[in-house]
């Protein structure tokens, strides 16, 4: 066998030590990405989560938040798809009052301090004025009372700030969903945030928050008004009078008398003659006359008829399930836009015909500052126009615009109790959006073996609507709506259903029926939906206790709800079951 020299074993060395380096390099990183890929977090149920484009999620049952290697984070839900929440999200439980924050983020102080904050950061205290930046543009203010500095916006506890590119502002909390079409300054505590220019002011300090993330705000660079063209602004009556006429000029002096001759010699003895009087003086020329008067603007009055200053624009909208609540601002005192009038406009259509028929406006008076644009489609982008019509004209002249989308309609499904041959149900429907009809239908493993035609009064009521269907086996069972119409035509509602895992004695294949009898595992879940669209929905899952005697039916006890109607978007959690 050869035998290696000196140069050669050490070649082998480095090479095996090097080998060995990048395999611990390697390792390590793996598991850094692992590690982070692993930070789970628990969600309760009755939560609202902002998704990566700031749209709230509202769930009805327990979920959990967890962070991806891309560095994204991730809502999951049972039985339904993972929803991207990007690299900050926060989730506020309405259950016990908890705001999480995740992600990289820092709170400003109001010496001027800036703290980077943990990557769940869990807020309480509502009192206490604090501000926080999450993201570039993105930003947090919590306090008692939130308002803008005009007192046309107000929000309690928390309020998000999203500002786009030109300085307007997405505000949202669990109450409020608004965006602005022109600058603000919200007011909390001692504290003032010049929202468009991305500066807070806490009493004589001012902190330039671009300096946090940086910025892709672009509003200081837009020009400010006036500054192209440098457009005159008419005050708010101009006169423009003739000059008076100049005065006439003085008489000229009257000329000075001729001195008399000279007396010849008299003769011898003579007397000489007088001397002779002297001419009278001219006349004074008479006066200049006076100037022309100055001509007057449009035609040469003394007073000249000029264009008003006017202005249109957008304050803010409200989002509801078919309608959108717009403010608005006019202000027109010589009558110039003549017609005023709101358009919402789908941003999704096949074609021109099905765009103009699905567009909704509504003429607006120049007194008022909120109108409501109704007949809209549930959880659909649309297009919000403000803009006028002349009285000598057809032309459509658009001033402002901003893209929205309605909310999502709010159902929830809960099980009151269930026995060996009957399941006791609660059923609420969106009191925004009323159907005309529809049925509730009870599967069991799969087969339909009951329904019942929905009544719509009492589940558009804050109680509810409680019933129950009746079957003869099954081991899963499931409740959902079925035949749903709307305005006359039939509507797919996201799928709103209740999966029951029957464990009572009528369960297929039970042989020990008294281990099993009264009780069984399942499910009830809540979720919005629109036309023509269907989803999973989320699930709860709750367990009864077992009464003693397994074949008893029992109506279902009527529970006591709050007076308070519910808002689109929300759902409540289902009440525990009764046995």
């Amino acid at each position: 066998m050869r035998k290696l020299n000196k140069k050669a074993i050490l070649a082998f060395n480095l090479f095996g030590l090097l080998v060995l380096v990048t395999i611990g390099v390697f390792a390590f990183v793996v598991m850094r990405v692992a590690a982070e890929g692993k930070s789970t977090y628990a969600i309760a149920a009755e939560s609202i989560i902002y998704d990566k484009n700031n749209f709230p999620i509202t769930t009805t049952v327990e979920g959990k938040i967890v962070r991806a290697i891309d560095g994204n984070y991730y809502l999951k839900l049972d039985g339904q798809e993972d929803y991207n929440l990007g690299n900050t999200t926060a989730a506020y439980e309405t259950g016990n009052g908890v705001l999480k924050l995740y992600g990289k983020g820092y709170q400003v102080f109001q010496d001027g301090r800036v703290s980077r904050l943990a990557e769940e950061t869990q807020v309480s205290d509502f009192a206490a004025t604090a501000f926080y930046k999450l993201a570039d543009r993105k930003y947090l203010v919590i306090g008692s009372s939130i308002r803008s500095i005009d007192d046309l916006l107000s929000a309690e506890k928390y309020l998000f700030v999203v500002i786009n590119k030109t300085g307007n502002a997405h505000l949202m909390n669990d109450q409020l969903n608004v965006k602005t079409v022109e600058p603000v300054m919200l007011v909390c505590g001692n504290m003032q945030f010049d929202v468009a220019n991305e500066t807070l002011l806490i009493e004589d300090r001012t902190i330039d928050l671009t300096k946090i993330f940086g910025t892709t705000n672009q509003y200081s660079m837009l020009p400010e008004p006036g500054e192209e063209g440098e457009d005159y602004e008419m005050p708010d009556e101009l006169i423009i009078r003739g000059g008076k006429g100049g005065r006439g000029g003085k008489g000229g002096a009257g000329g000075v008398g001729g001195r008399g001759g000279t007396g010849g010699i008299g003769g011898v003895g003579g007397t000489g003659g007088k001397g002779g009087t002297g001419g009278t003086g001219g006349a004074g020329g008479e006066g200049g006359a006076g100037g022309a008067g100055g001509v007057g603007i449009a035609g040469g009055q003394s007073s000249g008829a000029f264009e008003l200053r006017k202005s249109l624009s957008l304050r803010g909208i409200m989002t509801k399930v078919t309608s959108l609540v717009v403010d608005y601002f006019v202000f027109d005192p010589g009558g110039a836009y003549g017609t005023v009038f709101l358009e919402a406009a789908p941003t999704v259509y096949a074609d021109e015909a099905e765009k103009e028929a699905k567009t909704v406006r509504v003429v607006v008076s120049i007194d008022d500052t909120r109108a409501t644009i109704y007949g809209l489609n549930p959880g659909t982008s649309y297009l919000v126009s403000l803009g006028y019509r002349t009285y000598d004209s057809t032309e459509d002249y658009i001033v402002d615009m901003v893209k929205v989308q309605t909310a999502e309609i709010a159902t929830l499904i809960s099980v009151k109790k269930l026995t060996s041959d009957k399941v006791y149900f609660n059923l609420k429907l969106d009191s925004e959006y009323i159907i005309d009809g529809g049925e509730i239908v009870l599967l069991a493993d799969g087969t339909e073996v009951d329904s019942e035609d929905i009544d719509v009064a009492e589940a558009i009521s804050s109680n509810g609507w409680s019933s129950s269907l009746s079957y003869d086996t099954g081991t899963v069972l499931e409740l959902k709506l079925q035949d749903i119409v709307y305005n006359g035509q039939p509507v797919t509602l996201k799928t709103a259903s209740v999966t029951i895992m029957n464990t009572t004695s009528s369960a297929v294949g039970d042989t020990n029926p008294s281990v099993h009898s009264g009780g069984g595992s399942y499910c009830s879940s809540g979720s919005s939906g629109k036309s023509g669209s269907s989803d999973d929905s989320d699930e709860e899952e709750e367990k009864p206790e077992e009464p003693d005697e397994p074949e008893e039916q029992e109506e279902p006890e009527e529970q006591e709800e709050p007076e308070e109607q519910q808002e689109p978007g929300e759902s409540e959690e289902p009440d525990e079951p009764e046995t």
